[in-house]
């Protein structure tokens, strides 16, 4: 598998907060005048992605259950040499399309055509009780369905200007999302190469929505990023 991440950017201070506000934007919400009149031009249309309806009051199912099932047996065998955490978020700056989330930086599974979504994980050395970074040549991307790769780089988290001495770093990588891509969820998987050999396709604990059909209501979404129009 070919890969292109950057040797030297752990020393490189200042191009990594170039990176970050390249990568995530600011991390705070979209003005506020967003939606109001603009000279010279009729106002930005918003669209709710997600909104909440009346619906008659429920009780806790978990409180409900009769009986919890039993363990299935894969989940009892040893784990692989690799673990991810993971994070998909509406990007807080602008995406190639003109389009803007409002609030960014916002964890979501629905995203219109033409957004900019960011992927933040870490991955976890099971083997060797470390966390993968590129310090050692580790490399790590989010490849789509369509075989699109993501190349991830390793930044710290938090807003440019801002003391990142004790900031977290994660692994990182935007999308923006094309104005034709196919509706509905996108089953990503994570792409992990240590220098040692080992490498893993690592599936997120994500399960897919139901299909998009344009004009009829999404009423699941599921945890993979679901495309609408």
């Amino acid at each position: 598998m070919q890969r292109s991440l950057p040797t030297r950017l752990m020393g490189a201070s200042a191009a990594a907060m170039v990176l970050l506000a390249a990568l995530a934007g600011p991390s705070f919400a979209a003005p506020d005048d967003q939606g109001q009149p603009q000279p010279g031009g009729p106002p930005p249309q918003r669209e709710t992605l997600v909104g909440v309806l009346p619906a008659p009051p429920m009780g806790s199912e978990i409180d409900n259950l009769p009986a919890l099932p039993p363990v299935p047996e894969r989940f009892l065998e040893p784990m692989g040499s690799f673990a991810m955490n993971m994070e998909v978020l509406a990007s807080a700056a602008p995406s190639q399309f003109g389009l803007i989330a409002s609030p960014g930086c916002v964890t979501d599974s629905v995203y219109k055509r033409g957004m900019k979504m960011v992927f933040r994980f870490e991955v976890y050395d099971l083997d060797n009780r470390m966390r993968v970074t590129p310090a050692d040549g580790s490399t790590a991307q989010v490849t789509l369905p369509d075989g699109t790769a993501l190349n991830a780089v390793f930044l710290p988290r938090g807003a440019p200007g801002e003391d990142l001495s004790a900031a977290p770093w994660t692994w990182v990588t935007t999308w923006h999302v094309p104005p034709d891509y196919p509706l509905g969820p996108v089953m990503y998987h994570v792409d992990v190469a240590t220098p040692d050999g080992r490498s893993l396709a690592i599936q997120p604990t994500s399960i897919p929505g139901q299909p998009v059909v344009p004009g009829a209501p999404l009423l699941i979404a599921g945890t993979y990023p679901t495309i609408i129009p």
